[in-house]
C-alpha cells in the first residue's frame, strides 16, 4: 500500500508524486484501488496528462458515480488504447449514444448533432491514443490528449490519500 499523507513528518504539505521509470508506449490496462480522506485530491498521470481522482462525492464532483464509496476503497480502471479515431463538438467527446451526421453538398458542409445544426468550427475529429477511466465499473473520463508514450505516476496534493493493489499490463 501507498500512503500519501496531508502532511509529512516535518509537517509539510503539498503535492507528492511517484512516477515510473519505464515509458509504456503500447496499449495498456492501469488497474489500482483507492482511499481518499474527506475531500482529499490526487491523480493519476497517464502517459504525462493527469486524470483527477479525488474524494469525489463529497468534493460534489461527477455526482453520476453511484458506486463510489466514501472513506473505502474504490477501484479505477484505465485503459489506454492506440490510434483511436475520436470526434469532438464544442470539446466534447461524442459517445455511441450521438447521432453526428456530416453532409458536403453543392460545395458547401454542413453538420448536425443529435438533430440540432453545429458550427463546423466546433468538430474535431482525431486520430491518436486515448485512456478510457471508469472508477468503480462507471464511466468516468475519456482522455483524448494523451501522448504517444509516457509514463505512469501517482500524486497526492491534498488530505490523506491511499492507494493499493496497482497493477498494469500491456495489451495487442
Amino acid at each position: 500500500m501507498i500512503v500519501m499523507r496531508a502532511k509529512d513528518r516535518e509537517g509539510k504539505g503539498g503535492i507528492r508524486d511517484l512516477y515510473t521509470v519505464r515509458n509504456f508506449p503500447r496499449a495498456f490496462h492501469l488497474k489500482l484501488e483507492f482511499r481518499a480522506a474527506l475531500r482529499a485530491d490526487s491523480g493519476v498521470y497517464v502517459r504525462g496528462p493527469q486524470l483527477q481522482v479525488r474524494d469525489y462525492i463529497r468534493r460534489k464532483e461527477h455526482l453520476h458515480l453511484k458506486k463510489f464509496r466514501d472513506d473505502d476503497w474504490n477501484t479505477l480502471d484505465i485503459i489506454v488504447r492506440n490510434e483511436v479515431t475520436t470526434t469532438s463538438v464544442n470539446g466534447k467527446a461524442l459517445t455511441p449514444k450521438d447521432d453526428f451526421q456530416l453532409t458536403f453538398t453543392g460545395g458547401s458542409a454542413t453538420a448536425t448533432l443529435n438533430g440540432k445544426q453545429v458550427d463546423l468550427k466546433t468538430v474535431q475529429v482525431r486520430k491518436g491514443p486515448i485512456a478510457e477511466c471508469r472508477c468503480n465499473g462507471e464511466p468516468l473520463e475519456i482522455m483524448t490528449t494523451i501522448p504517444a508514450s509516457g509514463g505512469i505516476g501517482l500524486q497526492a496534493e491534498s488530505g490523506k490519500f491511499e492507494f493499493r493493489r496497482v497493477r498494469v499490463k500491456e495489451l495487442e
